[in-house]
């Protein structure tokens, strides 16, 4: 509500999204993928919503398939600036800095084998960020 400027936010629970996202959809087919998200696509229909903000960080890896099972009247909407600003912001207040040339991935959660999702993007994973 804090950021809906008025409209109706409806919160989606996405437990079931972050585990899909962490241990399933690296090797899904892009089916599978589209079979999984097809509830959460219907709920957004029932509702009749306008949009549907991708509000976490695992959720931005599933934009490109909500946008093809969701109708075009629903917008989908990352929220990856935002995200990679508190992203800085928790860097810094972890005294975490990037030199020059050199990418590194760390991650919050202390359960989460980050290392597939580091190489996936070829970083190098740096370990877990207490926060």
């Amino acid at each position: 509500e804090q950021f809906g400027l008025g409209h109706k936010v409806t919160r989606i629970d996405g437990n079931a999204l972050v585990g899909f996202v962490e241990s399933e959809l690296n090797t899904s087919t892009e089916q599978k993928i589209c079979d999984f998200l097809a509830p959460f696509a219907e709920q957004c229909i029932k509702q009749d919503i306008g949009a549907l903000v991708l509000g976490c960080t695992h959720f931005v890896h599933l934009k490109k398939w909500f946008e093809k099972i969701l109708p075009s009247t629903i917008s989908v909407i990352d929220s990856v600036n935002g995200v990679a600003r508190r992203t800085a912001e928790i860097a810094r207040s972890a005294g975490l800095s990037n030199k020059k040339g050199q990418s590194l991935f760390y991650t919050t959660s202390p359960d989460f084998d980050a290392k597939p999702w580091a190489g996936r993007y070829n970083l190098q994973f740096a370990g877990v960020i207490n926060i």
